[in-house]
C-alpha cells in the first residue's frame, strides 16, 4: 500500500503541525468520541481555564525579577518562593492554541536566549516570595525552546495517529473516513486516546535530551 501523503509531507516538514492538525480534524469528523473532540477542539482553539490541559503542555518556570534586600539592589535575579507557593509557581500550563504555540516556538528561534517570560504582579511575586526586601518587577522564566518542545511533541502525536488511521483505514489521501461502532471503531478510539495522554518524548535544551535578558513574553496562564 503507498503511504498517504499526510504521512511524508509531515515527516518532512513539507506541512506545519498546524496544518496537520486541520487535517485531522477533518479525518476524525465522524467520530463520535466526546475526549478525542475535545482534545482537537482545545488544540485548535486553545484550552480554557476549566479544561484539562494534558502533560504535554505543563512546563517548569523559575520565577525571577529585580528586588531590593537592603543595601542590595538585584537585577534578573532567582527569587526564592515560600514553601507553599512552590507547587502552584514552579510550573505552567501553556493554554494557547496550536497555532499561537507555532508563533511562540518562532519567537524562542529568533530570541538569543531560546526562551520566553510571562510576566508576573509585583505584588504578587511579593507576597509568594522569600525576599526579604521589596520586589520591583518579576516576571517567570520558561525553559529554553519550551513552545519549540511542545509543537515536536504534537508532530509526534499526529505522525502517530496519522499511522494508526493508515493501518485500520489505508490509504487517507481521500480525507475521509467512515468511522462504526464496531471493534474497530473502539479500537482506535482506544489507540487514539492512549497517543495524545502518553507524553514519551524528549527535548531540546535539557541535558541529555535531544528535542527540544528578558526577551519575548508568552501569554498563558
Amino acid at each position: 500500500m503507498k503511504r498517504s501523503k499526510i504521512i511524508i509531507e509531515l515527516i518532512k516538514n513539507e506541512i506545519s503541525v498546524v496544518q496537520a492538525m486541520d487535517i485531522l480534524n477533518l479525518l476524525l469528523q465522524d467520530i463520535t468520541d466526546k475526549k478525542i473532540k475535545k482534545w482537537l477542539y482545545c488544540e485548535i482553539n486553545g484550552y480554557n481555564v476549566k479544561d484539562k490541559v494534558p502533560e504535554y503542555r505543563i512546563v517548569k518556570t523559575n520565577l525571577k525579577g529585580n528586588f531590593v534586600a537592603g543595601n542590595y539592589k538585584c537585577t534578573s535575579q532567582d527569587i526564592p518562593l515560600k514553601p507553599q507557593y512552590i507547587k502552584d509557581y514552579a510550573t505552567t500550563k501553556i493554554t494557547a492554541s496550536i497555532y499561537e504555540i507555532s508563533q511562540f516556538a518562532i519567537a524562542e528561534k529568533e530570541n538569543k536566549s531560546h526562551s520566553l517570560i510571562i510576566p508576573l504582579h509585583a505584588v504578587i511575586a511579593q507576597e509568594i516570595s522569600m525576599i526579604n526586601g521589596e520586589v520591583i518587577s518579576a516576571y517567570r522564566e520558561l525553559p529554553l525552546y519550551s513552545h519549540t518542545n511542545i509543537l515536536n511533541k504534537i508532530k509526534s502525536k499526529l505522525l502517530q495517529i496519522f499511522i494508526e488511521l493508515e493501518k485500520k483505514y489505508g490509504n487517507l489521501d481521500g480525507y475521509y473516513i467512515e468511522f462504526a461502532n464496531d471493534k474497530k471503531g473502539k479500537e482506535v478510539v482506544k489507540d487514539i486516546t492512549n497517543i495524545i495522554y502518553t507524553d514519551n518524548s524528549v527535548h531540546i535544551g535539557d541535558d541529555n535530551k535531544i528535542e527540544k535578558s528578558n526577551v519575548g513574553v508568552a501569554n498563558e496562564n
